[in-house]
């Protein structure tokens, strides 16, 4: 398997950002809904013309030059297509350049009905020399992530993944528009949620356990739970959660780790987060999960040991997830940490 298709896999753990509240951990009906987004209209500003040559995640593959330049929205689309599967694990892989001319941040969302059925895809962003500018996965019914693309030619690489072939090809639509991450999504400073049942041994609210070679489990701990924030994110709302990640005896891959549930409102599909931490030499990771299950639908690594980390993904309405917060083993702790909670609502 390539490096391109492994990074793909675990766009679960690698998609960014967030603001106001009035001290309260429920939701303020009343706030202004300033973040429901209808789609624009399927107008594409390029449609997929060598699905025999493009999968670039095969030996071979060659990537469609599609002569745009960003501005302040692109379209490009094309189709999973159903003849494609390579009789191991890719049902179609399409691959389209994208030219940035100066550094902006953008938001990238994939439109594909009938996407929800297939069992992996979504869409990678790799930069010049194969790095991974940023990867959305296809979660409800759309997939989006936020990232700042440095100038340079960018490669759109859409890949459906699964054990078997599918009956009939799926239209997609990738849609890249400029974004204001700080004014989408401000940092909120006060009120929200304080960090309150850890427990005197920093773990009664760790839930998740990352134990180095193996994959995520649950503690064995009985009494661990995630931290009953009451947050319910309607569209246009914004509210923060806040506490102190902790040395502790028996690190994993990770020092301290805090689990939050927060629930989705009926309009809510976006979830942006905005962590930050401002102690030098601290390096935090986030993964969010749907409540009682431990494959992360998102999350947030970066090698940063002091900043912010912005990630925008999709999520379900009306679903409850927990969210946790980690401290990488060997960085800095304690270190205190905030997080920005914004829900916007997309229309596909």
């Amino acid at each position: 398997m390539s490096r391109r298709l492994a990074c793909f896999l675990f766009a679960l753990i690698a998609v960014a950002a967030c603001g106001d509240d009035d001290g309260s951990a429920n939701v303020d009906s009343g706030l202004v809904d300033s973040r429901l987004m209808d789609a624009p209209a399927s107008d594409c500003d390029y449609t997929e013309q060598s699905d025999l040559s493009n999968d670039t995640s095969s030996t071979g593959g060659v990537t469609e030059t599609t002569g745009l330049t960003f501005s302040s929205r692109t379209v490009v689309c094309g189709t999973v297509d159903h003849t494609h599967f390579d009789g191991d694990i890719t049902i179609d892989g399409d691959s389209y350049t994208l030219t940035v001319a100066a550094e902006t941040d953008v938001i990238i969302r994939m439109v594909a009905p009938g996407a929800a059925s297939l069992e992996l895809v979504g869409v990678d962003i790799n930069g010049s020399g194969g790095s991974l500018a940023g990867t959305l996965t296809y979660y409800g019914n759309h997939g989006v992530v936020s990232a700042r693309l440095p100038a340079g030619t960018f490669e759109l690489l859409m890949l459906s993944l699964g054990g078997e072939s599918i009956t009939s090809s799926v239209p997609y639509r990738i849609e890249v528009v400029a974004d204001m991450p700080d004014t989408r999504c401000p940092e909120v400073t006060v009120g929200g949620f304080m960090e309150a049942n850890d427990s005197g041994n920093n773990t009664g609210n760790d839930v998740y356990a990352y134990p180095s070679g193996n994959p995520v489990a649950f503690t064995g701990s009985t009494t661990d739970a995630p931290e009953p924030t009451n947050i319910v994110l309607a569209p246009g709302v914004d509210i923060r959660f806040y506490g102190t990640a902790a040395d502790i005896m028996d690190a994993d891959k990770f020092e301290d780790t805090d689990t939050y549930e927060i629930a989705t409102g009926a309009g809510t599909n976006e979830l942006g987060l905005r962590l930050t931490w401002p102690t030098a030499g601290a390096n935090l990771d986030w993964f969010l999960y749907e409540q009682n299950t431990t494959s992360p639908i998102a999350g947030g690594t970066s090698t940063a040991t002091t900043g912010v980390d912005m990630r925008l993904t999709a999520v379900k309405p009306n679903t409850t997830y927990w969210l946790a917060v980690s401290a990488v083993t060997g960085t800095a702790v304690p270190a205190t940490y905030n997080a920005t909670l914004c829900g916007a609502q997309y229309t596909p």
